[in-house]
């Protein structure tokens, strides 16, 4: 006879895994509002880009897209619907959908900031819709001093690019490799709001 299934009741669960845990699975699965979407979702890759970054010295020769694929399957393991290279008008590298909310991210190992400026006006001028919870720019540094490449490409973003900047913000102080551009969407006119994330993958070895 198979044992009989026994439903988990909330307070069950909240007794069993805390009602923390319970709270952050509610707010990746089924969050109330765009803003809870994003918070959470940043929150979570942040643990990925922590994890990443302990990781580096095993990637050294990983391309772009290895990267990228252990984030999305990261943030698949976190709950989340997350996709690499779907389609919305071209290949987005990540797409999370969670109930109505849409986030978009590309992702470039940094080599020049051309090539960052690329990858940005991918996700803006043609993947984005203006409709989508949020954005961001997941900037892989296998360079030394990962905070001065954050700094230069904020300044470079700041002189004027063609992006339809309207400003930048600072991220939270516990976010010292990310900053915020808002940019003004040429299609629909409403804002967006992209997260630049610096991701740290330098090693040297001296040993």
């Amino acid at each position: 006879m198979k044992p009989e299934l026994v439903s988990d009741t909330i307070g069950e669960y909240c007794r069993r895994h805390g009602e923390e845990d319970f709270l952050r699975t509610m707010e990746i699965r089924h969050p109330d509002t765009s803003e809870i979407f994003v918070e959470r979702l940043y929150k979570e890759l942040n643990a990925v880009i922590d994890d990443l970054e302990r990781s580096a010295s095993y990637r050294q020769k990983d391309w772009e897209d290895h990267i990228t694929i252990d984030v999305v399957l990261c943030l698949r393991r976190a709950g989340y619907n997350a996709i690499h290279d779907e389609y919305s008008k071209g290949n987005t590298d990540i797409t999370v959908t969670q109930d109505r909310f849409k986030w978009l991210g590309e992702a470039k190992i940094h080599g020049a900031y051309d090539w960052l400026l690329k990858g940005l006006k991918q996700l803006i001028d043609r993947y984005a819709t203006g409709r989508e919870a949020g954005s961001g720019l997941l900037i892989y540094i296998k360079g030394s001093n990962a905070k001065a490449v954050l700094d230069e490409w904020r300044r470079q973003l700041e002189q004027g690019n063609g992006c339809n900047l309207k400003s930048t913000e600072d991220a939270d102080r516990t976010e010292s490799l990310a900053f915020w551009s808002i940019h003004t969407h040429e299609g629909s006119g409403l804002e967006i709001r992209t997260k630049h994330l610096g991701v740290s993958l330098y090693h040297n070895q001296t040993d």
